[in-house]
């Protein structure tokens, strides 16, 4: 299904004719106000592949996020976040793409929307070839995979109307064909995609019309599970406090009380017991591992029809299921799973770990006024923030699930040279199926959300680990540092503070 979705797009910096072609393109499209949308665009149509036919929906928006929602039998969903290219399918295919999926994806759906001219634009572009009706640019698109190819611009309107490359030996082309337009921004009625001169496939779309909000949030953050909130119901969470520090919470799933899960930041999905899975009668599909820094274990997917905690109610939630045996062996708790980053991604999540107290906040009733914020990223569904590590810059992932105070990677310690003649001691990381060795030092001092950290407790880890730091970011930020503060984890608005209390 994802060949279905993947071509190419283009941008250029400017110069001279190649700058006329850019802005003719950009007037053509709407470019200015499909950034102006405050929500973004969404377009329903139908997608046929030889005698299939179904519908589909796809939303953007100005920041170059965006969500295809292919409905029906074979249903799936493929998006971008702004930091990260995201799979659902309903045969259980999930998770993050790969370098290569994730460029086509890009490419094709900026090319489709007229987000390839939004600045700054990410590809490079030069005016190769031009005739009475078009002129022609030859691209190269750097993302993951380096893939060129050219692209045609109609002379008498500035529409794109194809674009072709070459995948080994055979002529990928798209054709654009018929643009409408949906309050303000230019689209192609219909997308007609060969291979090798051979029909494969052909996008309709019938209408269009400025999205909702919250839709492109929905869409990007909870792969395919939807958010509300009830109003009536305390933000305030019923929270255990383990001796390690950890804070244990306790959801409802469709309808039931399962037990005590971890709060976990640093998890990019939500963890759901093997056992607890049975007894709801919830159906597995798919395969997948699930990566920690000491370890990685198998799992399998499952679909709820709702996650309540405190305030928030997730329909259709999505659950990775997991042995959780050897997990609650390392909490010396009973553990029925994990929550993680789709359920806290809608909200404003409040957390006190001294006094275990955690609220779940409704972006728009959110009671934080006059607060110092600091920019986050979700690469990789983690929110990481912005730090310096003895004057080092570092990007660290903000993990309620980790112990530590600060573990770094073994890439960044090597490169910013932080074991220079550094006192350290040997030790080990237990995780849930093996032993990692560290070094334990301490690093003085750490600055990050307008805060300074004194001779923190800090592992270095001796090899690469899995988990949230290893592709994400330099290292894990953990519960130590957040003693005496308030942890305010905005996502809907990427951002956070550390409170005074």
């Amino acid at each position: 299904m994802l060949s279905l979705l993947f071509t190419l797009a283009v941008a250029a910096p400017p110069a001279d004719s190649l700058a006329d072609v850019l802005e003719r393109s950009r007037r053509a499209l709407g470019t200015e106000r499909l950034a102006a949308l405050p929500h973004g665009l969404r377009l329903d149509g139908t997608l046929e592949t030889g005698r299939a036919r179904t519908e589909v929906a796809l939303v953007f928006d100005g920041e170059r996020r965006f969500a295809h929602h292919v409905l029906g039998e074979g249903a799936a969903s493929f998006g971008y976040d702004g930091e990260s290219a995201w799979l659902e399918a309903a045969d259980g295919g999930a998770g993050e793409l790969d370098a290569d999926d994730a460029v086509r994806l890009l490419a094709t759906t900026w090319f489709l929307t007229g987000q390839w001219l939004l600045e700054p634009r990410p590809v490079t572009l030069a005016l190769v070839d031009e005739t009475d009706d078009a002129w022609t640019l030859a691209f190269e698109m750097p993302l993951g995979r380096r893939l060129e190819g050219e692209v045609d611009v109609a002379r008498g309107t500035g529409f794109p109307r194809a674009f072709r490359w070459d995948d080994g030996d055979v002529r990928i082309e798209h054709e654009l064909l018929g643009f409408r337009d949906a309050d303000g921004v230019r689209f192609p009625r219909s997308v007609r995609k060969s291979e090798a001169g051979v029909r494969a496939s052909r996008w309709t779309f019938l209408a269009g019309s400025p999205a909702a909000a919250g839709a492109l949030d929905r869409a990007t953050t909870s792969r395919g599970a939807t958010a509300r909130f009830d109003r009536s119901a305390s933000p305030r969470l019923e929270v255990k406090r383990l001796r390690t520090g950890h804070l244990l919470v306790k959801p409802r799933l469709d309808g039931e009380d399962v037990g005590w899960f971890l709060f976990d930041s640093g998890a990019s999905g939500t963890l759901l017991s093997a056992n607890d899975a049975d007894r709801l009668g919830l159906e597995r599909f798919g395969r997948t591992t699930v990566h920690g820094i000491a370890g990685s274990f198998e799992g399998r997917f499952a679909r709820g029809e709702t996650l309540r905690l405190g305030p928030l109610v997730l329909d259709r939630p999505l659950f990775t299921v997991v042995d959780m045996s050897a997990v609650v062996r390392g909490f010396g708790h009973p553990l029925s799973g994990l929550i993680g980053f789709d359920v806290l991604a809608p909200c404003v999540a409040e957390i006190d770990v001294d006094r275990a107290e955690v609220a779940l906040h409704e972006p728009s009733r959110a009671p934080f006024v006059d607060v110092e914020w600091t920019p986050i990223s979700l690469p990789g569904r983690h929110a990481v923030v912005a730090a310096r590590i003895e004057g080092r810059p570092a990007r660290l992932v903000v993990d309620t699930g980790s112990d530590g105070a600060l573990t770094l990677q073994p890439s960044f310690s090597r490169e910013s040279g932080l074991l220079d003649g550094r006192a350290t001691r040997p030790g080990r990381l237990t995780g849930a199926s093996r032993r990692v060795p560290v070094r334990v030092g301490a690093i003085d001092p750490l600055v990050l959300a307008g805060r300074r950290f004194a001779d923190v407790a800090t592992t270095f880890l001796d090899e690469d680990g899995g988990g949230a730091a290893s592709e994400s970011a330099d290292g894990i930020l953990g519960l130590p540092v957040l003693s005496g503060l308030r942890l305010v984890l905005d996502y809907p608005r990427r951002r956070l503070a550390l409170l005074d209390r």
